[in-house]
């Protein structure tokens, strides 16, 4: 019987004109700019680096793709490692994973690989599982259930080297077959889940090279969101100061009305009690034209600062 792929090409009552611009259909989108995500162990990710970014240069210059890997500080959902972003034609993506899986193998004669892909393409790879398994020789698993809020699966790829490279390949030319398979998140920054939901970040290429040599996006927007709930907190934590300085000072006011020595005077006894004796019995008496003042944060201890003009 005829092959999916050969079933598929097959329409009824195609003329040799639409099979020439099939063809010539799938020879554009083969050469359109694609993106690929695989996740590695935090031990992996700094092979990939290199010293001084070498390696990750040399990757990039013998695939022709372009990869990115985020700072171990970046937040991450995937708990099981980081997200290298690859950013290419399909044959680049291709070349890349299988240079990204020769440096990170050390030898070893059987290797697991994690792909992450877009979850609008799990029907595709689940549809061609088998087929692309006995073209790679490679055992290839699609985890069951996702993150929530991350609209990516993980597919797992074993085998050796040469297998779990053509399978990671056979995967990339799988969900690419299809012209709507794209990525929600097409970077490797995320927004953690408390902070408005999972930040697409750019997408790939788009802001230039970073320290390592790469030059996938580096995530702008999602880099804004988090500065602007930074300085949203910080801009909290102040007024919540202000007010509770506004009730220290109106306390102390009621407490001076009514003759009872405040905070300011006792802060103020003890500013003057000496260093190296015992203390100083006499009070800190407030001058006429001293007032209170004004709340000052540089006291931990009232919340207030001695007037400088006490005796």
């Amino acid at each position: 019987g005829a092959s999916p792929e050969k079933a598929q090409k097959a329409t009824p009552g195609a003329t040799p004109h639409d099979a020439a611009e099939k063809k010539k259909g799938e020879k554009k989108a083969e050469h359109q700019q694609k993106y690929f995500k695989l996740l590695m162990p935090n031990k992996d990710a700094g092979k990939i680096i290199g010293k001084a970014g070498a390696t990750i240069k040399a990757m990039q210059s013998k695939s022709g793709a372009r990869l990115k890997v985020p700072s171990v500080s970046d937040y991450s959902p995937w708990t099981e490692g980081r997200v290298v972003g690859i950013s290419g034609q399909t044959k680049q993506i291709g070349k890349a994973i299988a240079a990204v899986l020769q440096e990170v193998s050390e030898g070893s004669e059987s290797i697991t690989a994690q792909l992450l892909i877009p979850e609008i393409s799990c029907g595709l790879v689940r549809a061609n599982l088998k087929m692309m398994e006995e073209k790679s020789g490679a055992k290839i698993q699609l985890t069951s259930q996702g993150k929530q809020g991350i609209q990516e699966r993980i597919v797992t790829v074993g085998g050796t080297i040469q297998q779990v490279s053509d399978g990671a390949d056979a995967v990339v030319q799988a969900i690419y077959s299809d012209p709507e398979c794209r990525y929600a998140n097409a970077s490797t920054s995320y927004q953690p889940s408390g902070a408005g939901g999972m930040g697409a970040a750019g997408g790939p290429g788009a802001n230039g090279s970073n320290n390592n040599g790469s030059n996938v996006g580096n995530g702008t927007n999602g880099q804004q969101q988090q500065h602007r709930m930074q300085q949203q907190q910080q801009q909290m934590h102040h007024q919540q100061m202000q007010h509770q300085q506004q009730q220290q000072h109106q306390q102390m006011l009621q407490q001076h009305q009514q003759g009872v020595p405040p905070q300011f005077e006792q802060h103020g006894q003890q500013q003057h009690t000496g260093s190296n004796g015992p203390p100083q019995n006499q009070q800190a008496p407030l001058a006429p034209s001293q007032g209170l003042g004004e709340p000052s944060p540089q006291d931990a201890s009232t919340g207030w600062q001695a007037h400088p003009s006490a005796p």
